[in-house]
């Protein structure tokens, strides 16, 4: 199916990704609390150390903290428990107790002699959004002791969240409930997925061993007399989630070198539920229980504090922070950076995403967020190109270098040849 839409965009158009940025003036923007979209880009790693266990915990991770004018309890209450093993509904305040159990903070790996390590990666990724409808993203969580090259475990997991309603979606929620004694239906369903095998930028495998597959699903079926509606989440895949082409599959049973299983797009049409056909047209009923978050914050008078506080971020100072160079070469060097995203070009996405960051005061750049998204793929991208920027000068405040938050908004279009 991919394959046939490829081909066919690319009969229509030869698409060339235009990459513009804009600089904003931080004075002319409204504080980061009142957008309506909200995602943290963390990538950072901890060394932990209680008694004789060391754990290093590596975080890469999109974490949503705001999708609409709606509260996203649901979704912060699943990501915590799922991620950290928190009841919290707070990402600060669960990252924080999950690290304290896992011991102190130290800043340098000690001799390991005696001591047991354990490795602990959590990786959250955005798969599609729709504006309003619904985010759908992948958790991979692997936990390894020691020198093994392979993960003692792990959670390969795939979801969706209706933004409207408040809700996370699962399997059962998003497939259609057809009985599953009927073998054809089975047969059918695992057709497509085959046939729908994906390796590309959100994949996160390179794998293409068709036949495997084929061979594990045909043991499985002959040697069936029936399937009920638990064996099918049993025997197929386990996890499904929302993308704007259809379903998107965990192939189970195979995994790459790093323990991930490869992925499927399948068409929507006679598998998914009508539930999960109402998240993908916008048509969730709001839960009633939520009210509208108060957007608006004022601007902390930041002038008036003092500038010797070294984890305090001001959002305007006397002296905004700037890339060291003019638009042009600021232009020319981010262009270089990113490539148009091949999902984003098989459904012809474009738009301009704009991310939030911090200078700090030695001109780095860190704390990314996108604050006015595109799509997942497209956002990321812009995300890398800003990280990648070279020293910027720092904001200043009374005569003194400051953290400043600023952002620049990144454009990707496409044009027709």
């Amino acid at each position: 199916m991919k394959e046939r839409l490829f081909k066919r965009r690319q009969v229509r158009m030869t698409c060339l990704a235009v990459f513009t940025v804009i600089m904003t003036t931080l004075s002319a923007q409204p504080s980061m609390n009142r957008h309506r979209y909200h995602i943290n880009y963390v990538n950072e790693s901890h060394l932990l150390r209680k008694g004789n266990h060391l754990t290093v915990v590596h975080l890469n991770l999109e974490w949503p903290l705001r999708l609409s004018d709606l509260p996203t309890t649901a979704l912060q209450q699943f990501l915590c428990e799922e991620v950290f093993d928190s009841k919290n509904v707070d990402y600060e305040t669960s990252l924080s107790s999950y690290l304290n159990r896992q011991g102190d903070e130290i800043s340098q790996m000690p001799e390991t002699s005696g001591l047991s390590v354990n490795y602990v990666h959590f990786n959250l990724h955005g798969l599609a959004w729709e504006k309003d409808k619904y985010l759908s993203m992948r958790l991979v969580m692997k936990w390894r002791s020691g020198d093994k090259e392979k993960p003692d475990s792990l959670a390969n997991i795939l979801f969706t969240y209706d933004v409207a309603a408040d809700k996370v979606l699962r399997t059962k929620d998003i497939l259609y409930k057809h009985s599953f004694t009927d073998l054809f239906f089975t047969e059918n369903l695992v057709n497509c997925i085959l046939e729908g095998m994906v390796e590309d930028d959100f994949s996160m495998s390179n794998f293409s061993n068709t036949r495997t597959v084929e061979s594990l699903v045909s043991n499985i079926i002959e040697g069936m007399d029936y399937f009920t509606y638990d064996d099918i989440f049993y025997y197929l895949p386990d996890e499904v989630c929302l993308m704007p082409l259809g379903l998107l599959f965990n192939i189970p049973w195979l995994y790459d070198e790093d323990g991930i299983n490869p992925i499927s797009i399948i068409p929507k049409d006679g598998f998914i539920s009508k539930r999960a056909l109402k998240t993908m047209e916008g048509k969730s009923k709001p839960r009633k229980d939520r009210t509208v978050e108060n957007q608006v914050s004022s601007v902390s008078s930041d002038v008036a504090l003092s500038v010797d506080d070294p984890l305090r971020v001001y959002e305007m100072v006397d002296s905004m922070p700037h890339y060291d160079g003019d638009t042009k070469e600021m232009l020319l060097f981010l262009k270089r950076q990113v490539s148009y995203p091949s999902y984003e070009l098989l459904l012809g996405i474009e738009g301009k995403v704009t991310v939030s960051f911090v200078v700090e005061r030695d001109g780095t750049i860190s704390s990314p967020s996108v604050i006015s998204p595109v799509s997942p793929g497209i956002d990321r991208q812009a995300v890398a190109a800003v990280l990648a920027m070279p020293r910027w000068v720092p904001g200043k405040l009374n005569g003194v270098a400051v953290r400043t938050r600023t952002s620049v908004p990144v454009n990707f279009k496409l044009e027709k040849q």
